[in-house]
């Protein structure tokens, strides 16, 4: 019998001779029996980016009128949905480009912190918070990702809030803590963690411990998420495409979740 993980890829493969019209996702159905969700920020030129980095900018190149249509682009490795690679806070970790689509793919557990965080912007996503969602809702598997759904993805239109820069100049937003990174390294074999915030650590963070925990162990992080109030907190499938960037420390991605219609992932 075929494992969840091979019926998911064939359907990729057969998703990818298929696939829809842009702009017309109901003409034909991609994968029968699927939901699909995209987990994905649009990137333009206010996309919000994390203070100091170099943000999205696209310049045309030939207009559609001169008989074809191309820009160029230019962007920081970690702007938008992206991925942060081993080698972003690890000096012998691996790069964006020999981090294996095996290392990308993975059951997704979502853990809702939204009420929380509207009390407590600063909020560090700790133990506590991924043994409450287990007791809910079982052991969290070997070989996942684990993402934080905080609701800041709703402020991603307003760049100053979604940055939310305090009189002290930092920015505050949530994150993970360091014990979380950790516990599901160590404790889960998480190989991935994600947020749907400009970082995985909070935002006042000046030494990024969840960074140094979690990439140095290997796995990798997924910021600036998405529609993750579309997902079940246990179900989904997590497929990532980063650029495979040559000695990059990250990628922009695209992220996309996979559940079964039959499932609530409850």
């Amino acid at each position: 019998m075929c494992s969840f993980r091979t019926y998911l890829l064939i359907a990729l493969v057969i998703a990818a001779f298929i696939g829809t019209s842009v702009g017309d996702e109901n003409r034909v159905p991609p994968l029968q029996g699927w939901r699909i969700v995209d987990l994905t920020h649009e990137l333009n030129d206010s996309s919000p980016v994390y203070p100091g980095s170099v943000g999205f900018r696209l310049k045309n190149l030939v207009p559609i009128e001169k008989g074809y249509y191309t820009n160029e682009f230019s962007m920081g490795e970690h702007v938008g949905t992206h991925v942060d690679a081993p080698a972003h806070f690890s000096a012998d970790g691996k790069s964006m480009s020999r981090v294996s689509m095996q290392r990308l793919t993975g059951p997704l557990v979502v853990i809702d912190v939204k009420e929380e965080v509207a009390k407590n912007p600063d909020l560090a996503v700790c133990i506590k918070h991924i043994r409450r969602h287990e007791q809910k809702h079982g052991a969290i598997p070997p070989g996942a990702f684990v993402v934080a759904n905080t609701g800041w993805a709703s402020r991603w239109k307003d760049a100053k809030s979604y940055v939310n820069l305090g009189q002290d100049n930092l920015p505050h937003f949530p994150g993970f803590s360091e014990s979380a990174a950790k516990y599901l390294a160590n404790e889960r074999k998480a190989i991935g963690m994600g947020i749907d915030t400009l970082s995985t650590d909070v935002g006042t963070s000046k030494d990024f411990p969840q960074h140094r925990a979690f990439l140095g162990g290997g796995g990798v992080n997924l910021e600036n998420l998405t529609n993750l109030d579309k997902l079940p907190s246990r179900g989904a499938f997590l497929f990532v495409a980063p650029l495979k960037i040559g000695n990059g420390s990250g990628g922009p991605a695209r992220v996309v979740a996979f559940l079964r219609n039959d499932r609530s992932g409850e």
